[in-house]
């Protein structure tokens, strides 16, 4: 909204009032509501996007009785790894409790660094790369617990085709996955790229995000921020966005539907962010994710595209 629109006593409780009426229609926040652009749509645009509230029910649909399980295994990272280490590819550990203290400590063996994410953390929020050059991994652990419950990860030695987007940060890709009975399918996915100094390439905290055309690996848009800026090149390292091809591509596909079918079947829909090290693609988490950044990009809803690929 504009300064002048703001000012504008009438305008603002038109704007609340379609607020409220974007959330009893379509389950749209407030945040959502201006992410979309919706001041600029008409009813039957609107009615095409999938907001969190619209992307929960299809999910709590698909899945049954067991949703509660399938969103406990995605919300808590540590739970995670549990069930989908193998395709970490790097040492983790977690930090929840002083029972914890021994294996941190072995897991420490070996490493000056390491990156340490909230277990029910999220956007990025609380994650920090930690030296052990200058404290003991006893004191490391200490800070930690003090600070909540933690999982801790070998840092990802990142190809240097998707470091040349930002070095900093590990750069990767949300690629959304479902699966019905033995098949499984894709939508549209993102390239998600941090900004100089950040360690993180999430949205939430300044990342630049575009869209992939799963099919080819190559990205169809500028790059986007959650604060509605257009980027046709990266902000600091300068490369463009649209048209550039995911390196291995048909290589993390694979690799996707891989790593859905190891997971147990209640997983009807995942939202995978997915790096390419130098070894390859490794799995950074699982997602029950939000469709924000493709509907961003792209200018257009995906309920109808969610609604199929994941209802039988």
């Amino acid at each position: 909204m504009s300064k002048e629109q703001l000012d504008d006593s009438a305008y603002r409780k038109s704007v609340i009032r379609d607020i409220i009426l974007s959330y009893r229609k379509y389950g749209m926040t407030a945040n959502e509501y201006f992410s979309y652009g919706f001041p600029k749509k008409n009813a039957y645009e609107r009615n095409k996007y999938i907001s969190r509230m619209r992307k929960d029910k299809l999910c709590m649909e698909a899945i049954g009785k067991n949703w509660k399980d399938a969103l406990a295994q995605l919300k808590d990272k540590n739970i995670f790894y549990s069930i989908a280490g193998q395709f970490f590819k790097r040492k983790a550990c977690k930090v929840d409790s002083e029972d914890d203290r021994s294996n941190f400590k072995l897991f420490c063996q070996g490493l000056d660094r390491f990156i340490a994410k909230p277990s029910k953390g999220a956007c990025g929020k609380g994650v920090e790369i930690i030296s052990l050059l200058e404290k003991s991994a006893d004191e490391v652990f200490d800070y930690l617990r003090s600070n909540g419950s933690y999982i801790v990860e070998e840092l990802v030695k990142q190809d240097a085709r998707m470091a040349e987007w930002n070095e900093s940060s590990v750069n990767t890709i949300r690629y959304f996955s479902f699966r019905k009975g033995s098949d499984f399918s894709t939508m549209v996915s993102v390239l998600r790229v941090g900004r100089k100094g950040s360690v993180v390439d999430n949205a939430g905290c300044g990342g630049v995000f575009a869209a992939i055309d799963s099919n080819t690996g190559i990205i169809i848009t500028d790059g986007h921020d959650e604060l509605g800026r257009v980027f046709k090149e990266h902000p600091e390292s300068n490369k463009v966005f649209k048209g550039y091809k995911i390196p291995e591509w048909e290589s993390l596909k694979k690799f996707a539907q891989e790593v859905h079918k190891s997971l147990p079947e209640c997983h009807k829909y995942i939202g995978f962010d997915f790096a390419l090290s130098t070894q390859g693609w490794v799995l950074i988490e699982g997602n029950w994710g939000d469709i924000i950044m493709p509907q961003i990009s792209l200018g257009r809803g995906f309920y109808d595209e969610f609604k199929e690929a994941i209802l039988k």
